[in-house]
């Protein structure tokens, strides 16, 4: 006697249908601004991945109390008759908001270097939550 699962499993959704679920963007694009954070002294350190952004993609806010990072990414253009089999690389915008409760805007900073976006800054006491845009370095 067969294994109704096996036959189901190979006649409807046919032998690679747990890779394809994955190949999702949502699962192929996990890489995009993952984070490491760390305390350094009385400071917060966020390096986050941004691999194939230059500087100029990426914007950096502080509202509410959240620090938001934001990356757009143009898709390249296909000036030829080639037809692309798959693409993988991703275009479009992203966008991470962490909470980071109230600190002293004016002293956040940010630098972009070998597709790392470190953001550094003091946690603040007693201190009134506003809205401001970040440079990059």
């Amino acid at each position: 006697m067969k294994n109704s699962l096996t036959k189901y499993d190979n006649d409807v959704f046919g032998s690679n249908w747990l890779k394809n679920f994955f190949d999702i963007p949502i699962f192929t694009n996990s890489s995009i601004l993952k984070t490491n954070i760390r305390k350094e002294g009385d400071s917060y350190v966020y390096e986050v991945d941004v691999p194939g952004y230059r500087k100029e993609d990426i914007s950096i806010s502080y509202e509410e109390g959240y620090l938001i990072v934001e990356a757009k990414k143009q898709g390249q253009v296909n000036n030829s008759n080639d037809t692309y089999i798959r693409q993988e690389r991703y275009s479009g915008t992203c966008s991470r908001s962490y909470y980071v409760g109230e600190i002293d805007e004016s002293k956040i900073s940010a630098k972009c270097e070998n597709g790392i976006l470190c953001i550094t800054f003091k946690e603040e006491k007693d201190k009134k939550i506003t809205t401001k845009k970040i440079n990059i370095e």
